[in-house]
């Protein structure tokens, strides 16, 4: 499915697969929709997760913390 991308996809990424926006792909991180995950100041979404939302209309909320929502910054 996801073949030519890293095991870890980028904002470009998620936009590019989607064929969504930065805004719209930063909104649907933020819901907690596409589980991701911060490295720093960088937001990251492992491919496991990409992919399962890409095949669950229902996305299971597990506790995984590999997969935890991105809480919104403070004056972000």
């Amino acid at each position: 499915m996801l073949e030519d991308y890293k095991d870890v996809l980028q904002i470009d990424d998620i936009m590019e697969i989607l064929k969504i926006g930065r805004n719209k792909a930063y909104d649907l991180i933020h819901a907690g929709e596409i589980k991701s995950l911060r490295i720093g100041r960088k937001i990251r979404v492992p491919k496991a997760c990409m992919i399962d939302f890409l095949t669950s209309p229902l996305y299971n909320n597990s506790n995984d913390m590999f997969c935890s929502p991105v809480k919104k910054r403070k004056g972000a």
